[in-house]
């Protein structure tokens, strides 16, 4: 597999928004296999090379997937942007009104007109702003999902804060409907 794509930002954003890359890379991953994505460098283009094949140059993003029967790596390089990037709404909003916010859990409960990853990206949003005042202005961003398994539904989803490394790394465990499945990492960019 080797194939260039283009797709859509999200909102007003100047970048491949994570949710986009990950959606579009899991139908690629066999159903019920684990998957840890990893974004190393912010995409500011809306065409990307998604192969499974290595390179010399280490890859933007990188997602890994295991089933019981087999293992894979499917690698993303951004590419040059396209002469008109087309844009594509996402009301995060929509979900943050649904987020009950305890201590160190954000709680969502119901149904969501986005995928899995579309859902939990602003409900980690809401909890980070509720558990860490950085030092420093700047924007939480989505850089890492590991997961045991993609849900194929869900009607509520539990993040509980766990720790900040290194004052740029947050983690939080993820559940859905009540069983823990994985967790999800931000990194901070400080404004420039």
């Amino acid at each position: 597999m080797n194939k260039i794509y283009q797709f859509p930002f999200l909102g007003n954003r100047q970048y491949l928004h994570g949710t986009t890359l990950f959606d579009s890379l899991r139908t690629l991953v066999p159903k019920g296999a684990s998957v840890h994505f990893k974004i190393s460098e912010m995409i500011e283009s809306d065409c990307v090379e998604i192969t499974d094949s290595e390179k010399d140059v280490r890859p933007n993003a990188v997602l890994y997937w295991k089933s019981a029967t087999n293992e894979g790596r499917i690698s993303i390089y951004a590419q040059l942007a396209s002469k008109e990037i087309q844009r594509q709404e996402y009301d995060e909003q929509s979900i943050d009104k649904q987020v009950i916010i305890s201590e160190k859990e954000a709680v969502f409960s119901g149904i969501s007109p986005y995928s899995f990853i579309a859902t939990i990206i602003p409900i980690h949003k809401k909890l980070l702003k509720n558990c860490i005042q950085p030092e420093q202005p700047g924007q939480w961003f989505f850089t890492r999902l590991v997961l045991d398994t993609i849900p194929e539904s869900f009607q509520h989803v539990t993040l509980k804060f766990i720790a900040v490394i290194g004052k740029q790394l947050a983690k939080s465990e993820i559940a859905v409907d009540g069983g823990r499945i994985g967790e999800m990492y931000f990194s901070w960019k400080r404004a420039e």
